[in-house]
């Protein structure tokens, strides 16, 4: 896989690669870069605490990205992107929402879900662990 510094840089490539190659097994692509991704970053899963494997893993995924730092509110820990690196390539590949949540939870080692999308219309886009008891 070719390294790009940034996830905006990664997408631009990504969204590119879409358009040249057409309709393609998308999920299947997604999966194998996601499992590389998290192949180059194993540091993120030797850390003890979920919350901070999410912070790590939005460093590594958003970089320098205007984003909220992880918090923790109750069994949950969560980060919001407020200016989304995706620009006009989510608005015509919507998936690549859920390449993001697919390498996060991939790096994390737990399901990672979102629940606020700038490309539907809300003001952020939010990304939640829910923790798990061990």
């Amino acid at each position: 896989m070719t390294q790009h510094r940034t996830y905006e840089e990664f997408l631009q490539f990504f969204h590119q690669w879409k358009r040249i190659l057409g309709p393609v097994d998308v999920e299947g692509q997604f999966r194998r870069l996601a499992d590389q991704i998290a192949a180059m970053h194993p540091e993120i899963r030797a850390l003890p605490d979920q919350a901070q494997r999410l912070e790590a893993a939005r460093r590594v995924l958003f970089g320098e990205t205007d984003s909220t730092p992880v918090v923790r509110l109750d069994r949950r820990a969560q980060f919001s992107v407020i200016d989304c690196p995706l620009g006009p390539a989510s608005l015509d590949f919507r998936d690549l929402c859920r390449f993001a949540r697919m390498v996060l939870t991939e790096l994390v080692g737990a399901e990672v879900e979102q629940t606020e999308w700038l490309v539907r219309g809300d003001p952020r886009c939010t990304f939640e662990l829910r923790a798990t008891r061990g």
